[in-house]
């Protein structure tokens, strides 16, 4: 292969790479925003009463 068509190919890699991490990290933030954090919020009669507490065995 020649020289230039070389330095083509690692740079399209490169901007593939970086294109592909920075759409991964905005879509990552757009679904943390969007995920509820309990699915249960609006009904207390299903949520779990020990959650966020530690539970030890007797």
């Amino acid at each position: 292969m020649k020289e230039q068509t070389k330095k083509n190919i690692k740079t399209a890699s490169t901007l593939t790479g970086l294109a592909l991490g920075a759409t991964y990290l905005v879509m990552r933030h757009i679904a943390k925003k969007q995920y509820p954090k309990s699915v249960y919020a609006d009904k207390p009669e299903e949520q779990n009463p020990v959650e966020g507490k530690n539970v030890t065995a007797a």
